[in-house]
C-alpha cells in the first residue's frame, strides 16, 4: 500500500512511517499542508492518506476535501488531537473514513488501514495517474481505457494483486500461459507491451527471480 502521510510533528509522523513501513507499505511524508497540497496538485496517486488537521500552511480539513475532490473512493484518515465535535462532524462530511484522537496506538491505525484496503482493493491505484478496476478488469489513465489483450490483462493481475512482492517466472508460466511453454522471449515481449502502457519504470525485473511492482 502507497501512502501519503501529512503530519507536522517529526517525532509521531517517524514513528507512524517506521511501523507501516515495516509492516511493507510504502510511506511518503510531509510536514507542511502547503507542500502535500502542492503534491496533490501534481496528481500522483496513493492508496490512503493520513492527515493531521492542524497543520502549517493549509489545513487538514482543506487537503482532505482537495484529495475527495478528485475522487470521493480515495480513503483518508484523520489523526488529530482536536476532539472538537464539529470539527470531527465536518471532517466526516468532507468524507473521511475515520477519525482518530490523539494520542492513539499505531497498531490501531494499522488495522484501520488493513480493513480500508480491504474494502478499497477493487479498485487500485499505482504509478502517478493509473488506476485498475479489479471488477471491471480494465486499466485506466487519468480517466481513459487503455486496452489490454488477455495475457497483459493476466501478468496485471498478476503484479498488482501481489504488489510489493517477487512474481517467479514459473509461476507467470502458470497463471498467464495457462501452464504452456513460455519462452524467454516470449515473457520479455509481454513484458516490454505492459511497460509501454504503465510505464517502464513501475514493473521491476528482479535478476534471475521474476518480475514485480511496488
Amino acid at each position: 500500500m502507497k501512502i501519503m502521510l501529512v503530519e507536522d510533528e517529526y517525532s509521531i509522523a517517524q514513528a507512524i512511517k517506521r511501523y507501516l513501513e515495516d509492516s511493507g507499505s510504502i510511506v511518503d511524508t510531509f510536514f507542511d499542508g502547503l507542500e502535500a497540497m502542492s503534491e496533490l496538485g501534481r496528481g500522483i496517486s496513493y492508496d490512503a492518506y493520513i492527515i493531521d488537521i492542524n497543520l502549517p500552511g493549509a489545513s487538514g480539513l482543506e487537503l482532505l476535501e482537495k484529495i475527495k475532490k478528485t475522487s470521493n473512493e480515495l480513503p483518508v484518515i484523520i489523526i488529530s488531537a482536536d476532539s472538537d465535535i464539529e470539527t470531527i462532524d465536518k471532517a466526516y462530511r468532507l468524507g473521511t473514513e475515520d477519525y482518530l484522537k490523539k494520542p492513539f496506538h499505531i497498531k490501531e491505525l494499522a488495522i484501520k488501514l488493513e480493513k480500508i484496503s480491504k474494502n478499497s482493493n477493487i479498485k487500485i491505484t499505482f504509478g502517478d495517474t493509473l488506476l485498475f478496476d479489479a471488477v471491471a478488469r480494465k486499466l485506466y489513465n487519468n480517466g481513459e481505457e487503455l486496452e489490454l489483450t488477455k495475457k497483459e490483462l493476466l501478468f496485471l493481475e498478476l503484479l498488482l494483486q501481489n504488489r510489493g512482492k517477487i512474481i517467479t517466472n514459473d509461476h507467470i508460466q502458470n497463471i498467464v500461459y495457462e501452464y504452456n511453454y513460455m519462452s524467454d522471449l516470449a515473457l520479455r515481449t509481454l513484458v516490454k507491451r505492459v511497460r509501454l502502457k504503465v510505464g517502464k519504470e513501475l514493473i521491476q525485473n528482479v535478476s534471475g527471480l521474476g518480475y514485480k511492482i511496488e
